[in-house]
């Protein structure tokens, strides 16, 4: 074989028989390789891939021919063809297709059988731009700047004393605010640990130096219904016009996002890309927040990645998120809302068992027995609306 390979990701070192071998394995194994590497597995291209398959189909061809020449069976030998693929010693992603067609004859060589496509150049440059990859988590929600300013005059208002400023109500609600959201504190750590990072406030939001990576905003959404149709307003308050003048408009320059930034900006609310259907004969803007931040960014001169949820969203454990999807978003609110009813209910009807005679205990068992019935189904309802990773993105990935 003349190509050789120092990382082998598919076949193994004999290689597999090219009858059993599947090409686009090898994308899922290039996937597991990157993910014990802890490298980002998304978005990668393997351009070269369709030309693979093409090599192993013409080889199929070619074995099936030699197995029927009469040297092989004169000789009692099967001709065999091996698959390969990996990273070579060249540093290229390649698969390889090796083995004899045909026994030596009269003192000849044997027919060989060795070809070689290239399925990704340069693998060992593109590992060392994900290597190098950074990321950003900001929670939208934790902003010193918006308390500074409050307790800098109660600092006054008290004369600098300490005991005085804790003491007065204004500075628990102070505190409160500078602590952010708990659903989106919880959200955003999950998302930190997610994209290896550590979370940033608002106020200390640093996206210099981040070319290819993710930048994540974590935030609640909100959203408005325009003819039957919902659609995202904003972001942790933020309109799309603020959250693009917050990615490139930092006080400090170089804390900016980059015009050479070409990865993502995943906008982590609900309804940040809902909407995006205009109804006939309308004035009404249905474009996407999303859509609209990308919009925004382009016209900076940044070409990168926008992505959003186009419902109600949720960050997994895994700090992975999941929306509602668009269609059933109306269904999932009626069902919430009856979930919320059912609970309350079933709970008022519990605290009256400690009352009441044996019959009267009785109906309420039977009754929140009814009601629990009813409230099982209508959240298994409700999270049947819901789709895993579902996320709307505006602008092409980048050529990985």
């Amino acid at each position: 074989m003349g190509t050789q390979y120092k990382t082998i990701l598919y076949g193994g070192k004999a290689g597999i028989d090219v009858d059993k071998a599947d090409i686009a394995a090898i994308s899922t194994e290039v996937g597991n390789y990157l993910k014990k590497k802890d490298l980002q597995a998304q978005g990668i291209k393997l351009p070269g891939l369709k030309d693979a398959q093409k090599m192993v189909d013409s080889a199929r061809k070619e074995l099936k021919s030699a197995m029927k020449s009469k040297t092989a069976q004169e000789m009692g030998t099967s001709p065999t063809l091996k698959v390969i693929g990996g990273i070579d010693t060249k540093g290229n992603l390649s698969a390889t297709v090796f083995g004899i067609l045909s026994p030596p004859k009269s003192g000849k060589p044997p027919a060989n059988f060795d070809k070689t496509v290239i399925i990704r150049k340069d693998w060992g440059k593109l590992e060392q731009e994900l290597e190098s990859d950074r990321n950003a988590v900001v929670n939208l929600t934790k902003d010193w700047s918006k308390i500074e300013e409050a307790l800098q005059a109660l600092a006054v208002r008290h004369r600098g004393d300490l005991g005085k400023i804790k003491s007065d109500p204004a500075f628990k609600s102070l505190v409160a605010r500078y602590k952010g959201d708990d659903v989106i504190n919880r959200a955003a750590d999950k998302q930190a640990k997610l994209f290896k990072t550590t979370e940033q406030r608002k106020d200390e939001a640093d996206f210099g130096g981040i070319t290819k990576g993710t930048v994540v905003l974590a935030a609640h959404g909100s959203r408005v219904e325009a003819s039957g149709i919902t659609l995202g307003t904003k972001l942790g308050k933020m309109t799309p016009e603020q959250i693009v003048a917050f990615l490139t408009e930092q006080k400090d320059p170089k804390k900016n996002l980059s015009k050479d930034f070409n990865g993502t900006v995943l906008l982590s609310g609900c309804f940040t890309a809902a909407g995006g259907i205009a109804p006939p004969d309308s004035n009404y803007d249905y474009d996407t927040f999303a859509g609209k931040v990308w919009k925004l960014l382009k016209a900076k001169g940044i070409k990168c990645k926008v992505s959003g949820m186009p419902g109600q969203a949720r960050t997994g454990s895994d700090g992975k998120k999941s929306s509602v999807i668009p269609t059933q978003q109306k269904e999932y609110d009626q069902l919430k809302k009856e979930v919320k009813e059912l609970e309350s209910a079933i709970s008022k009807l519990q605290q009256k068992l400690n009352s009441g005679d044996e019959n009267t205990k009785q109906v309420i068992n039977k009754k929140v027995k009814a009601l629990t019935k009813r409230l099982k189904e209508a959240s298994a309802e409700k999270e049947l609306k819901v789709m895993r990773e579902l996320v709307n993105s505006y602008g092409l990935d980048p050529l990985r």
